[in-house]
């Protein structure tokens, strides 16, 4: 077989993203034919990624995409096993693309996995399914690549969506803000002040926007454990002294009923429901926070199995 020409081995390389000494290798074994290299680096990138599969993915980034006028917006968290990979110019592009992907073509699922399922079947580029290029980005960069969770908000009439992504792009928030009126929907200071939530949340950490989005089960457990923890005191006091532990439990943990990060330096410190309502009568509309995810690179995944 005559040699492999340059021009050859760069066209495969833009197609594949592949090392040159591996597209070299590739071309070799198919004989100089672009169709047959090209099935021979997807079943190797297929054996490779199985090999790499059971390998902790903790590390990773955080991308976000809106639509132009804030009117919709998608966070994805890619995971990978290094630090270094996840500053990596290709798996950031990748994960940006997939921000965009999301945003386009909102996998539905009422949780993560099944909005991630949904993602993975679908179209993604140069005929490849999502699935196929997170298998092809895994081949690029030598390591176990995976995508762990999705979100996508869009208003329905007016408002906004938002997001705040941490300097390291490993912790952030999307949020969903409500208006009852279109026009007033689109008001600079809804932006604003959406941005300002997704910072709260990120910083925060809520656990729901509201005490009765939290499930009565959950509730009922944590008052066990207050009156667990003040089993020596008087019955008489037990309740009570239960009773406010909830209370600051809630201020906690619910979004609506914490300090607003925003006002920490501030005279004149507001609750978030406070703020809300502050913005609604500045609008002249009706504000409402149609919902939030809050994530952390790395906090949903699964320990790597044990190996001798």
């Amino acid at each position: 077989m005559s040699e492999i020409s340059a021009k050859v081995v760069n066209e495969f390389r833009k197609v594949t993203g592949l090392g040159l000494m591996k597209c070299k290798e590739l071309l070799a074994q198919a004989g100089g034919d672009m169709e047959k290299a090209l099935t021979l680096a997807k079943e190797q990138g297929v054996k490779d990624a199985g090999k790499r599969a059971g390998r902790a993915t903790s590390m990773g980034r955080l991308e976000f995409a809106s639509t132009q006028d804030g009117r919709a917006g998608a966070l994805v968290e890619v995971n990978c096993e290094t630090d270094f990979v996840a500053r990596n110019d290709e798996f950031k592009a990748f994960a940006q693309d997939l921000a965009a992907h999301v945003l386009a073509h909102a996998p539905t699922g009422a949780t993560d996995e099944e909005r991630v399922a949904a993602l993975m079947s679908q179209p993604f580029r140069d005929g490849r399914t999502v699935a196929e290029e997170v298998t092809a980005v895994n081949a690029r960069t030598g390591e176990n690549v995976s995508v762990s969770r999705v979100c996508r908000f869009a208003v329905a009439t007016g408002g906004r969506v938002e997001c705040y992504i941490h300097h390291d792009f490993k912790s952030g928030a999307l949020v969903q803000l409500d208006v009852d009126q279109v026009e007033a929907g689109s008001h600079e200071e809804v932006q604003h002040f959406a941005k300002d939530l997704a910072l709260h949340i990120t910083a925060c950490a809520p656990i729901a926007v509201s005490r009765d989005q939290i499930p009565p089960e959950v509730i009922a457990e944590q008052k066990r454990i207050f009156m667990a923890q003040l089993a020596d005191k008087p019955e008489a006091m037990r309740e009570k002294i239960a009773e406010g532990k909830l209370q600051a439990w809630y201020a906690e943990g619910v979004l609506l009923d914490q300090d607003f990060i925003k006002d920490m330096d501030k005279e004149k410190k507001r609750k978030v429901r406070e703020a809300l309502a502050d913005l609604s009568k500045t609008i002249g509309a009706n504000v409402t926070i149609g919902g939030f995810v809050r994530y952390v690179v790395g906090e949903s995944q699964k320990p790597a199995p044990a190996t001798e």
